[in-house]
């Protein structure tokens, strides 16, 4: 099962994501009987003072929740099995292939659904969070329009896949497909 999380910043989807993941975590403890396995795939470079406080900040969130962290910058492949994946996010990915890779907009949401897709076919339950960035109306280059792009390409195309979407506003979760879980 996929769930997408969107949001813009500082919306609170990260702390949503996060315990969501560990709430279906319980769950599928409580159907299994036995302990469960969580993964964080995490998206971002380290590359300077911003992104260093970013990714500091998300380790202290999931700090003692259990998760095994798989630094994940271009690529989502997994080598073991695990209950519940929680990617960290999608938009960083996305900027990663497109800048890093040099890979159009098209080719970018191509690849991400493909790795979604593999991840959802071992994983029983995929957390994927990804921003919400069309909304300041701002006209940007022609690189950074073609981003803005193929983030809009990647979310359209996840949320079709998905089984449930949920966009936080201000901390509070909106599901737009998929039934209101009302378990947080």
């Amino acid at each position: 099962m996929i769930w997408l999380i969107t949001g813009g910043s500082g919306s609170g989807k990260s702390e949503y994501a996060e315990k969501l993941a560990c709430h279906l975590a319980e769950e599928e403890m409580k159907r299994k009987q036995m302990p469960v396995t969580k993964l964080y795939l995490a998206t971002m470079q380290n590359d300077g003072a911003e992104a260093c406080e970013r990714i500091a900040r998300h380790r202290n969130l999931r700090q003692g929740k259990g998760f095994a962290t798989v630094e994940a910058p271009y690529g989502l492949e997994v080598e073991e099995r695990y209950d519940i994946i929680l990617l960290e996010c999608v938009s960083n990915l996305a900027a990663n292939l497109m800048f890093g890779k040099r890979m159009s907009a098209d080719e970018t949401a191509e690849e991400i659904l493909r790795q979604v897709k593999c991840l959802s076919e071992t994983c029983p339950q995929v957390v994927v969070v990804s921003n919400e960035i069309f909304s300041d109306g701002v006209i940007y280059d022609r690189e950074t329009m073609e981003y803005l792009r193929g983030i809009g390409l990647v979310n359209r195309r996840l949320a079709g896949l998905a089984q449930y979407v949920c966009e936080v506003v201000y901390s509070i979760p909106m599901y737009v497909k998929g039934a209101n879980p009302c378990i947080l």
